[in-house]
């Protein structure tokens, strides 16, 4: 139900004299009972005087952060208790009902009291504020971003949480509730810890339900974007950290154009390739669609021989035997796709390296998942002049870290959400599409001990 506390002079010069009153004369005990839309106080089995309605918030408003003592009793100023039936919970309540239609209010601009809201309750914190629209609001995404961010500000939702909104203007309505808080930097547990029976799933941060994982059965690429800094190559870093802990799973392929992106792993047994040039970026990726060829071939061969349909990698290792999984990293995708303009030998030249580099993860990205090939594509600059449409769709597990333009959100996601996320959120705050749905996670910092162990140190205790 919705409704407005009202707040009457009257009302607050009772309440304060009741409270200064029992805390001056030191009466042992006063009852405070709420019923019929009025709150009554009794001093002594003598009724005292009342409050109605809604200014029941100024009395509470008095009370709030007075010591509680066992029982309810509220110690008051020269040695008096007021006894407040069931504690102190409905006057809590009040004044937290009272601060939240003054910043509802306030965050759509109208005057305090007077946008309607319903509160569901845990405790004494609100569980659920459903706000009734202004009818006269002309609302964009943009002032939805602002109102949220206000809101989360001004309303306290509990220790280690915050809002979800949900926001219907088709009804006029917007539901905020409180969920757990996701947190602000998360470092990445030992990519060694096995946490699953299946060692092609990654775990790549943290959200409020707990681990967010990668799943490649399921989704079998995976597209990132973000700005400098946010935490893209982190991401990278993370994946690849796990597959190089995995070698009785995982073969690696690492394209890293940056030369700075990514750890130097070229001397690790498991890496196929890890190329910086573009010449490089070209071969490494025509090596796995070799693979992807050669696994094709095989599933048939092994079909016929064994008279079983053998069609992807899970059903080779069901009747026939191990295989590894292949695993492509690419940190920066627009270096190595973008075209160059130039005009000279050199620059047909290096054209003609990033369409064979193109050509390579096509193949790899329409049918790299039932062939165990799986790719981890990141990128700053997401453009559809760089990766097509049809690729783009090709990634089960779509991710933006951080805010994104709407062109870049666009080019992701297919929409604007990532360019609604607040631009000042903390490096490494994602959002991601994946096959469960929608979540909002912190994806693990890697730290640089843990990097310097790949490239330069004690490779024992992997899994193999």
């Amino acid at each position: 139900m919705f409704g407005s506390p009202q707040n009457d002079r009257k009302a607050d010069e009772v309440a304060g004299s009741v409270a200064a009153g029992v805390a001056r004369v030191g009466w042992g005990l006063a009852q405070a009972v709420y019923e019929g839309g009025k709150v009554e106080w009794m001093v002594g089995g003598v009724r005292r005087g009342a409050l109605l309605g809604g200014s029941g918030v100024v009395l509470a408003d008095a009370l709030v952060g007075l010591p509680v003592v066992p029982g309810g009793l509220v110690a008051l100023a020269g040695g008096g208790y007021l006894g407040v039936k069931g504690g102190m919970t409905f006057y809590r309540r009040r004044a937290v009902e009272h601060r939240i239609h003054e910043s509802v209010s306030g965050a759509f601009g109208f005057e305090a009291g007077t946008v309607p809201i319903g509160i569901s309750w845990d405790h004494e914190l609100p569980a659920v504020v459903s706000i009734k629209v202004p009818p006269k609001s002309k609302l964009t995404r943009s002032d939805l971003v602002d109102i949220e961010s206000l809101l989360r500000q001004t309303v306290f939702a509990g220790r280690g949480y915050t809002w979800a909104f949900k926001w219907d203007l088709s009804t006029g309505s917007c539901l905020m509730r409180a969920v757990k808080a996701t947190p602000s930097k998360v470092v990445a547990p030992s990519s060694r810890a096995v946490v699953s029976a299946d060692l092609s799933i990654i775990e790549v941060g943290s959200g409020v339900d707990g681990a967010v994982e990668w799943v490649p059965s399921k989704e079998a690429h995976v597209l990132v974007g973000g700005q400098t800094g946010r935490g893209k190559s982190g991401f990278v870093a993370r994946v690849l950290t796990v597959w190089l802990d995995r070698p009785s799973e995982w073969q690696v392929v690492v394209l890293d154009p940056k030369i700075s992106g990514v750890v130097p792993v070229d001397n690790h047994p498991s890496v196929l390739a890890f190329a910086r040039e573009l010449d490089e970026c070209a071969d490494a990726p025509e090596r796995v669609v070799d693979a992807l060829k050669y696994r094709k071939s095989l599933f048939l061969e092994e079909s016929r021989n064994r008279r079983k349909m053998i069609r992807d990698i899970g059903e080779y290792r069901r009747h026939v035997g191990p295989m590894l999984r292949i695993g492509v990293a690419v940190d920066e995708l627009s270096d190595v796709l973008r075209k160059s303009g130039d005009k000279t030998d050199t620059g047909k030249a290096f054209d003609g390296y990033r369409a064979r580099c193109l050509t390579a993860l096509d193949l790899i990205l329409k049918q790299g998942r039932s062939n165990g090939i799986h790719s981890v594509l990141a990128t700053q600059r997401p453009d559809a002049s760089i990766l097509p449409a049809d690729l783009r769709d090709q990634a089960g597990f779509r991710c933006s870290i951080g805010h994104l333009s709407r062109s870049g959100s666009e080019m992701i996601f297919g929409d604007e959400r990532a360019a609604e996320l607040d631009a000042n959120l903390p490096p490494g705050r994602a959002i991601a599409e994946t096959w469960r749905g929608d979540v909002e996670f912190q994806t693990y910092l890697v730290s640089d001990e843990e990097l310097e162990r790949y490239a330069f140190g004690d490779l024992s205790g992997v899994d193999g």
